[in-house]
């Protein structure tokens, strides 16, 4: 568990990376390592309107989200001002991704 928790920050790090291929690497495994702690990273790296390698890759990522257990971290981010101007991004990720948010409707709706 902890071996996961190192390679998690190291991933999370790697994202903040100014190194195309160091970004690209670390997308390339968050299918297999990643964590629902991983999505403000990526909306954020996504809305920074990376080149369209590294855009196609968080998109495949966020989009083929099918984990219920990303559902708080994304309404966290919804609920967070910090991220106010990235909702849009966020709410399209839940769409894509097809989760049921349903139990958070007025959210959503606001």
């Amino acid at each position: 568990m902890e071996e996961l928790k190192k390679k998690q920050a190291l991933l999370i790090q790697n994202l903040k990376s100014e190194n195309d291929s160091i970004v690209i690497s670390a997308l390339k495994a968050i299918p297999e390592d990643g964590s629902p702690e991983m999505l403000p990273y990526l909306v954020k790296l996504w809305v920074s309107n990376p080149g369209q390698e590294i855009t196609a890759l968080i998109e495949k990522v966020i989009f083929n989200l099918k984990d219920p257990t990303v559902i708080p971290m994304l309404v966290k981010m919804l609920r967070d001002d910090a991220f106010a101007p990235d909702r849009a991004a966020v709410l399209t990720v839940i769409w894509q991704s097809g989760l049921d948010i349903s139990a958070e409707l007025d959210l959503l709706v606001n």
